[in-house]
């Protein structure tokens, strides 16, 4: 007999986590759309996952340039810091933490991408996870969360046509105890476009809160701000026969005044309780406000061979609203010698959008006609829109219905 026994370790993960900031890696353990971890092979269907690391890596900061890098998605840009985001031909629909959402992605504005630790793509129908939704998939964005010790990072770049950014990250216990642990970011862009009269400026700032009631109870509070200012781009315009006009690349159609500035507020809260054995319960809400003001310019006639055409001012003023509670036990059960996942709970959803505006074109306004397309001469349309609607997010709101015109 031999006189020593071989030691024999065998390595296991006893919890899955779907946290990939601190990582340094592409690949992730698990994914927590569907208001649980999973591992990607328990899930059937296509699931790309944007780390932390990756984010910073290929220094992607707005949500249409992180979308841009998963297979089989589309973004089409709308010019003024908005996009329609598509999978398989249909759109794609949001998750916050989890929860699903019905607004929030298409043709609205974006956080920086500093606040998240990850975002989850799915492609094709996604009803187990999100309910009534387009058969497209769903992009679930994932915040950061405070951690039980000090952490510190920040970031600067800078690129072409003047694009920079940067951004600082804070974390750590707020007590002796690491009861309460927080964490703030802030990130700012100023940037320019490959277009000539074109300019994006935004500040975002991020705060959490992590409150550990007990060892099992964690009640969470977050807040989230973002302000911009944005040159609003339309495009460029094709001949009358539908030819390439073979216009410089960095032409841009348009006045210089034309902008869309959309300050947006986040408010979230969740508490979660952990029963034991795998049960635990969840509560969550959230409410965002974004009011946006756009003033822009648009053709509606065809391009001459002298570069003329006809113009249309406009105005605009949008307020949204979105409201979302959310309440779910999940934990394992066993039966039929098998072991389960069980989730139920309730959801409770609401997106609400209030607009009014105004445009002029040429056949009320003679000045808009026959104008060359890079050199036109005429004011912002300010005085579209009574002036009882410029001012305060509560006064234009108030006078949006009333003041809507031909919009």
């Amino acid at each position: 007999m031999p006189s020593s026994v071989e030691s024999l370790v065998v390595w296991g993960e006893g919890k899955k986590n779907a946290t990939t900031d601190g990582t340094g890696s592409y690949v992730v353990k698990a994914v927590s759309m569907g208001k649980m971890l999973m591992r990607l092979n328990e899930i059937p269907q296509s699931v790309s996952v944007l780390s932390r690391q990756q984010m910073r890596d290929q220094n992607l900061n707005t949500v249409d340039d992180a979308l841009k890098q998963v297979p089989g998605v589309n973004v089409n840009l709308y010019g003024d810091g908005t996009a329609g985001i598509a999978a398989r031909g249909y759109t794609l629909t949001p998750q916050f933490d989890g929860v699903p959402s019905s607004g929030g992605l298409q043709m609205a504005q974006q956080f920086d991408l500093a606040i998240y630790d990850r975002l989850e793509v799915l492609r094709g129908p996604n009803g187990t996870f999100q309910g009534s939704s387009p058969p497209g998939g769903s992009v679930n964005f994932v915040r950061k969360r405070p951690l039980d010790h000090f952490k510190a990072q920040g970031s600067f770049s800078g690129g072409s046509w003047n694009n920079f950014h940067a951004d600082a990250d804070i974390t750590g216990p707020i007590t002796p105890s690491k009861r309460v642990t927080g964490r703030f970011v802030v990130a700012g862009t100023d940037r320019d476009f490959f277009y000539q009269a074109a300019h994006d400026r935004r500040w975002t700032a991020y705060a959490d809160i992590d409150v550990h009631i007990t060892d099992h109870t964690t009640l969470s509070m977050s807040a989230t701000g973002q302000k911009n200012d944005t040159t609003r781009f339309m495009g460029l315009p094709r001949a009358a026969d539908g030819s390439d006009l073979h216009l410089n690349r960095n032409s841009f159609v348009g006045a210089d005044w034309g902008h869309t500035t959309s300050p947006m507020y986040e408010l979230g809260g969740e508490l979660e309780h952990r029963f034991g054995g795998g049960w635990r319960t969840r509560l969550t809400g959230r409410h965002r406000i974004t009011d946006t003001s756009m003033y822009y310019t648009y053709l509606n006639s065809a391009v001459t061979a002298t570069k003329t055409a006809n113009f249309v001012v406009a105005n605009s003023l949008v307020h949204d609203q979105y409201d979302g509670i959310d309440l779910y036990f999940s934990g394992p059960i066993h039966a039929f010698g098998r072991k389960h996942d069980l989730v139920f709970g309730g959801h409770y959803d609401s997106d609400v959008m209030t607009d009014g505006g105004a445009t002029q074109n040429s056949r009320v306004n003679t000045g808009l006609a026959g104008l060359d397309i890079f050199h036109q001469r005429f004011q912002a349309p300010y005085s579209l829109i009574s002036p009882q609607c410029i001012g305060s997010r509560h006064d234009r709101k108030a006078c949006m219905v009333p003041c809507g015109l031909n919009y």
